[in-house]
C-alpha cells in the first residue's frame, strides 16, 4: 500500500514557536513500519490519527501495531472512523 506525504504550513498569531503535527489518516492496516519511518523523519510534536487506522474485523493487528509504535514515541491521539466501528472497536 502506497501512502502520500503532504505538507501544509499554518500560521497562527498566538503560536510563536514552530510546532509540527503528523496526521496519519486512512491507514487501513497498511505497512506500519513504513508509516512510522515517514512520521519519524518529520519529527512531529504530536501525532493525530483521525480514523480508519483499522480496516476490517479479524485483521486489526497492523493498525494497533502502528498505534502502539506512534504512542511509544510521540503524544498520539486518535478518533474512531467508520472502519473501527465495523471492527467492533
Amino acid at each position: 500500500m502506497k501512502f502520500v506525504v503532504t505538507y501544509y504550513v499554518l500560521r497562527v498569531e498566538h503560536i510563536t514557536k514552530p510546532y509540527r503535527l503528523a496526521v496519519v489518516a486512512d491507514f487501513h492496516n497498511g505497512d506500519e513500519r513504513a508509516v512510522f519511518r515517514a512520521v519519524k523523519e518529520e519529527n512531529p510534536n504530536l501525532v493525530l490519527l483521525p480514523g480508519d487506522f483499522l480496516h476490517k474485523a479479524g485483521k486489526v493487528e497492523r493498525g494497533f501495531a502502528l498505534l502502539r509504535l506512534l504512542a511509544a514515541h510521540y503524544p498520539t491521539y486518535c478518533s474512531l472512523g467508520n472502519h473501527e466501528s465495523r471492527c467492533g472497536v
